[in-house]
């Protein structure tokens, strides 16, 4: 559904490129304003039509989407917390499971909206832009379409650095975090033995560190985004040039120009959502990984089922409880007919 959205996004915008090469040719052929004034409405409602399926659908309903899924897996996250046994707990550092329900959970919502409406939407809306190019021109239509595996090969290589990175991310924060934490827990054994300064010194290192890593990230991940809008602008002029060399041999229109230069830049996006979900899966599967590790670790046995009542009160208490096993002097306390009822809380 959500990908159906992105690629009507891209359909209107097609289609508003087509309408505007046939409004510049219908002025060459010398149609009167008249005639050239009917499609101008049209090509209006086209264009402001693409504009809001580009901003609603094509972008809000999927970051919703996106968002949602993400929720979804914190919550579940933190019941497999509440729920898993405490040796399961004490495997792990806090910042582990703080990373999964904050971390973990939001990249597992960036994978599937990248693979279910990214990807699917991404190879649509390349064949509708390469479709519509054929219906204007079969020479504009080989030319688009050539420049599919072109952004797919200068995209390949730092889209997968950038994933690399990518997959070392968690690792890196929470080493970084766990520095932090182990400071925070342990104050006042730091205060007494007098070590602030080696504390302090290895949080410094480990920030160094991490900082190092973010700066290359955050430099992956620039080149990244900034390549296929300046690949396009590349693109848009070669299409530009070759659609005036056929037009100045006659095997194009003027319009053929002013729609090749419009429809162009649209194989940007859908090509950087193709070029960049595969290696984004890789990229994040720690994430993923480590969100099952934990669904599956929270299933596992506490080894107290058996003390485990399923109807009636949890426990009942008749007795005393003496101090030594000759029960000599006082009984430490007496009971009798201490209930502890499910579900609610009881204060000895």
């Amino acid at each position: 559904m959500f990908a159906s959205c992105m690629v009507l996004a891209t359909a209107l915008a097609a289609l508003a490129s087509l309408v505007m090469g046939q409004v510049v040719d219908g002025l060459v052929r010398g149609e009167g304003l008249q005639d050239v004034g009917e499609t101008l409405p049209a090509l209006l409602v086209l264009l402001a039509s693409s504009a809001f399926a580009d901003l609603f659908l094509g972008r809000w309903l999927p970051f919703k989407m996106s968002m949602g899924t993400s929720i979804k897996a914190s919550e579940m996250t933190v019941d497999s917390v509440i729920n898993c046994p405490q040796r399961v707990y004490g495997r792990h550092g806090k910042g582990y499971f703080l990373n999964l329900a904050t971390g973990s959970s939001f990249a597992y919502g960036d994978v599937y909206a990248s693979i279910s409406i990214a990807f699917v939407g991404g190879v649509l809306c390349a064949v509708i832009v390469c479709g519509v190019a054929f219906a204007m021109n079969l020479y504009l239509g080989i030319l688009l379409t050539c420049y599919l595996p072109l952004y797919y090969l200068v995209m390949d290589i730092p889209g997968r650095k950038a994933n690399d990175l990518q997959g070392r991310w968690l690792a890196s924060r929470d080493a970084w975090l766990d520095e932090g934490r182990r400071i925070v827990e342990n104050k006042r054994p730091i205060n007494a033995i007098r070590a602030e300064e080696a504390f302090a010194s290895r949080f410094e290192e480990s920030s160094n560190q991490f900082t190092t890593f973010l700066r290359n990230f955050e430099f992956a991940e620039v080149i990244v985004e900034r390549l296929p809008l300046d690949l396009s602008g590349v693109l848009q002029v070669l299409t530009i040039g070759a659609c005036a060399l056929l037009h100045a041999a006659g095997r194009v229109p003027l319009g053929t120009i002013v729609s090749a230069g419009v429809l162009c830049p649209l194989l940007r996006e859908p090509m950087h959502y193709v070029s960049m979900a595969r290696g984004y899966l890789g990229a994040n599967r720690v994430h993923l990984d480590r969100l099952r590790g934990l669904a599956s670790e929270a299933r596992e046995s506490s080894g107290f089922e058996g003390l485990y009542r399923d109807t009636g009160d949890l426990a009942r208490i008749s007795g005393s409880l003496w101090a030594t096993a000759a029960r000599e002097g006082e009984p430490l306390f007496r009971a009798a007919g201490v209930r502890v009822p499910r579900g609610a809380l009881t204060v000895v």
